[in-house]
């Protein structure tokens, strides 16, 4: 057709299609808008929010909330089942354990942020320590496989009481675990359990943290999110509850108890590599670090300065090049010791 009207539309046709689709206001074209990203909440019912006065204040939330700061930047996902357990126990319903059923959900959404809370239910239902932590690895490692771009926060699991068949070594040494999986797997890791450590009066059903347990817990997320330090075999933290003997990524610690501890006392270290850490302890501690880490002599300087006279002389094994430490008690304060060879 030759008609004038048809040679309008066509130009006007073509015109359009060499025109960007809108412009927003900041002179972008629409198209390039950035979408929200989305943080996923994988646990238990302490992720739906049981305990807190109102959804807005569970812990999950207030982490969305902090991120978007007054722009929506980031939505939130949350998947939490009340009850779920994190290995596959099928209680209190079939396939809603958060390994793997509700993983499989989790994955097919794409978040960008991926953050796991479980173990409370574990602990109640009696899961091994193995079977828990191969569940939480496997957990990790199929995130990091089909969402290799997706940062990933792992949680240790809060402390709760009264809740029948639960330990408190379990759920110690599963903490331990949890470090150690962050390490190994090079994620980010919060500190929830050591945040809300002796703090029953939180938790008014035992279980469940009210209002301002949650607001803890989502520190603890927000921290690991922007310290962004990601952990590692040669970086790692280690904090456990009371005295004994515990290996994490190669290293041993011996923490031992004496008179004037306290018996649900606190070792805490972060950031351990063969330079140095920080560390807050009640307890003396003797460490042996991995075979090879040190080629020479170790000498240990504390900060601050009065912390044993300042000097505390480090011992290297010649045959396996491990370093021999003892680390007294901080009297409440947290120490930053150097190492040097």
């Amino acid at each position: 057709m030759n008609h004038p009207l048809f040679r309008v539309l066509s130009f006007l046709i073509i015109l359009l299609g060499l025109l960007p689709a809108a412009i927003r206001a900041d002179g972008e074209p629409a198209s390039a808008a950035s979408k929200p990203g989305t943080i996923l909440f994988l646990g238990d019912s302490i992720s739906v929010g049981v305990g807190a006065g109102e959804p807005g204040k569970r812990y999950s939330t207030l982490v969305t909330n902090f991120l978007n700061q007054g722009e929506k930047k980031i939505e939130e996902v949350n998947v939490a089942i009340s009850g779920s357990t994190l290995v596959d126990q099928l209680w209190p319903a079939p396939k809603s354990s958060g390994y793997p059923y509700v993983l499989e959900k989790a994955l097919a959404l794409k978040p960008d942020i991926f953050v796991i809370q479980h173990g409370t239910n574990d602990n109640a239902v009696g899961a091994s320590i193995g079977e828990f932590l191969w569940s939480y690895r496997q957990t990790v490692r199929a995130v990091k496989e089909k969402l290799p771009q997706t940062k990933i926060v792992c949680m240790t699991i809060c402390p709760s009481w009264g809740i029948t068949n639960a330990t408190e070594e379990w759920l110690n040494q599963v903490n331990i675990g949890i470090q150690e999986i962050a390490a190994l797997e090079n994620t980010l890791l919060a500190h929830t359990h050591f945040r809300l450590q002796n703090r029953r009066d939180l938790f008014p059903d035992g279980i469940h943290p009210n209002d301002e347990g949650h607001r803890i817990m989502a520190e603890s997320v927000i921290d690991a999110l922007q310290e962004d330090n990601v952990k590692s075999k040669d970086t790692f933290d280690f904090i456990c509850q009371g005295t004994g003997q515990y290996r994490i990524c190669g290293t041993v610690f011996d923490i031992k108890t004496r008179d004037s501890a306290p018996t649900d006392g606190w070792v805490c270290f972060r950031n351990m590599q063969k330079g140095g850490f920080t560390y807050l302890s009640d307890y003396l501690i003797e460490i042996t670090t991995p075979f090879l880490w040190y080629d020479k002599d170790v000498v240990i300087n504390t900060i601050p300065k009065d912390l044993a006279n300042g000097n505390l002389q480090g011992r290297r094994d010649p045959y396996r090049g491990c370093g021999n430490f003892s680390l007294p008690p901080t009297g409440g304060r947290e120490v930053i010791v150097e190492i040097g060879w």
